[in-house]
């Protein structure tokens, strides 16, 4: 498995107890808020595109059966699905756990 850890560099440490404390050039709820607001525009372009993606099928479909109905209603899917994920990320309060050593 392979990622990326953030880079930690020890301030102090107290070779006794066992500790290093840690100093992270951002706090951890900072960076979980740039991460949801980079996550919240991530789903507002998407729903752009869904958006758009609608308004076409309406303009091509215009009476005519050239988009197979079942390709419709997933786009629909796909906008009640973003538009369900955005009101969560636009939650004031969520639930965060922060895991460390």
């Amino acid at each position: 498995m392979s990622g990326n850890l953030p880079n930690f560099q020890v301030a102090s440490s107290d070779t006794r107890s066992g500790k290093i404390s840690r100093r992270n050039g951002s706090e951890p709820l900072k960076r979980f808020t740039e991460a949801k607001k980079a996550i919240g525009d991530v789903y507002s372009d998407l729903e752009g595109y869904v958006n758009d993606l609608s308004s076409f099928y309406r303009e091509v479909i215009n009476g005519q059966n050239i988009v197979p109905d079942e390709q419709i209603r997933e786009v629909e899917r796909f906008m009640d699905s973003i538009k369900t994920i955005k009101e969560i990320f636009h939650r004031d309060n969520m639930k965060v756990v922060f895991f460390g050593r």
